[in-house]
């Protein structure tokens, strides 16, 4: 038996966390396909129906017959645990996934649920963070990692052809592009239309290049600012707007585009410079960090042309995609199907709360409600974030030490999207009131992951071999 089988047994067996996920055999030919693209590093106002002012036609235009979530968070700020969440509707902290751990294996993923029920599975996927190593690949009848390059091309190919072989069975295919993703490295005829000596130069860059963490701006001697960075990371959005007409239009072809939802959507976000910090990922739980595109194209059969205010989670999209295969709801999933909402079937209630943790930073949290926003980050998380991540050189230390605003904060996002000052001596039963759901949610997931580790053998560090280790420090990760 191999690995893969194991896990399949395993996951079978462990029926307090896995509901029933077989769907009628009858139903085959009438189930709906699912296309999931996830666009790695794709912050919400980066997109034009979220705000940019620069276009992304293709997706201004799959807005317009979607179904639009304005208010949609990465349930973190990287890679790793926001994929495992949206595979698994259980939080990161639940699942406790990290650079050195796979998804437990007592976590029910997406794929399983759906392969079970009949769907073919497929995935084509960018880097090493959402590969086998780490456990994305359970469930899927056909798993690629390409992590040696950004190929936006040729995902959109490998998407293309999976649908047209499996047209006429229901189908799952999870396309993840890495092409936004620093640092920055769009072609030439993408840069070449942001990027230019007229854009206002700043005095960040000297300050940033003294991080470690930001090798890859001294890389870049011709950079003047921020806007200039900024322009080079929009060239990437552009070049894979681009490359999703031909995908779009190629799943119309095939006669594929009235049964499929498509779910166009990112795992974080990215921050440039707006708290005084950093350019980049993976650590705080501001805005440009999490707040993400959700765009779900529904089939002929449901009404599309709406756009939903209530913050909303990528925690959702696993139980969602469950609910459209027609399984019964996870009993063990935090997430919620967005199904009914998405059908036009219900709303969801204003004070929906939306979670998200930091693995970078322990205990750090945040829970919004509505024009709410509560953050947890504690004081004590200075020194390993500076020693284990920004890495200053020594004569910007104290700065940067200074700049790093961490603990409890609570936001107006309605007022101050921005999110320059702090509320909580302003609102202090607001504040008591969702430091209470974030503690709340934050022992559920403690004790979920005391389960999964009942259940699960202790699995061995994810041992990556040194070409793995080049790949992620290229594109900022680890030393």
């Amino acid at each position: 038996m191999n690995r893969r089988d194991a896990r399949a047994v395993l996951a079978a067996v462990l029926g307090t966390l896995v509901a029933c996920d077989r769907a009628p055999a009858s139903d085959a030919n009438t189930r709906e396909s699912i296309l999931l693209v996830s666009i790695d590093t794709l912050r919400a106002d980066s997109v034009g129906t979220y705000g940019s002012a620069r276009p992304t036609p293709v997706l201004d235009a799959l807005a317009r017959e979607s179904i639009v979530f304005r208010n949609a968070y990465a349930p973190a700020p990287w890679t790793i645990p926001s994929h495992a969440s949206l595979f698994t509707g259980l939080a990161p902290r639940a699942l406790g996934v990290n650079g050195r751990t796979a998804i437990p294996d007592a976590a029910p993923m997406l794929a399983e649920a759906l392969a079970g029920a009949g769907y073919a599975t497929g995935a084509r996927v960018n880097t090493t963070y959402v590969g086998s190593k780490y456990g994305f690949d359970r469930g899927m009848d056909e798993f690629s990692l390409h992590p040696d390059r950004k190929d936006v091309a040729q995902g959109v190919d490998a998407a293309l052809e999976f649908a047209r072989r499996m047209r006429g069975r229901p189908s799952f295919f999870f396309l993840h592009v890495f092409d936004v993703h620093g640092p920055y490295t769009a072609p030439a005829p993408w840069t070449d239309r942001y990027v230019s000596d007229a854009l206002p130069p700043d005095d960040a860059l000297p300050f940033l290049r003294r991080l470690a963490y930001q090798r890859h701006l001294r890389e870049l001697p011709q950079a003047t600012g921020v806007a200039w960075v900024r322009a080079r990371y929009d060239a990437g959005v552009a070049r894979v707007d681009a490359e999703l007409e031909r995908l779009f239009e190629g799943l119309r072809a095939a006669g594929a585009w009235d049964d499929t939802w498509v779910f166009v959507t990112s795992d974080h976000g990215e921050a440039f410079y707006e708290h005084r910090v950093w350019i980049g990922h993976g650590l705080f739980l501001y805005e440009p960090e999490l707040r993400v595109p959700l765009i779900v194209k529904p089939p002929a059969r449901v009404a599309g042309g709406r756009a939903i205010d209530v913050p909303v989670s990528l925690i959702d999209l696993g139980p969602t995609m469950r609910a459209i295969a027609g399984l019964e709801p996870d009993s063990a999933a935090q997430g919620r199907s967005l199904r009914p909402v998405l059908e036009g079937e219900a709303s969801l209630p204003a004070d929906h709360a939306v979670f998200g943790d930091s693995p970078h930073l322990g205990d750090a949290g945040f829970v919004r409600v509505g024009r709410w926003k509560y953050v947890e980050d504690a004081r004590a998380s200075v020194e390993p974030v500076l020693r284990n991540h920004l890495k200053p050189e020594p004569d910007v230390r104290d700065e940067l030490r200074a700049r790093l605003d961490l603990g409890p904060k609570l936001f107006d996002l309605e007022t101050d999207p921005a999110e320059t000052s702090n509320r909580i001596d302003d609102h202090p039963d607001v504040a008591a009131r969702l430091a209470a759901r974030l503690a709340a949610r934050q022992a559920e997931s403690d004790a979920i992951r005391a389960r999964l580790r009942a259940r699960t053998a202790r699995p061995p560090p994810v041992d990556l071999t040194p070409d793995e280790k080049r790949q992620l420090r290229e594109l900022g990760y680890g030393e």
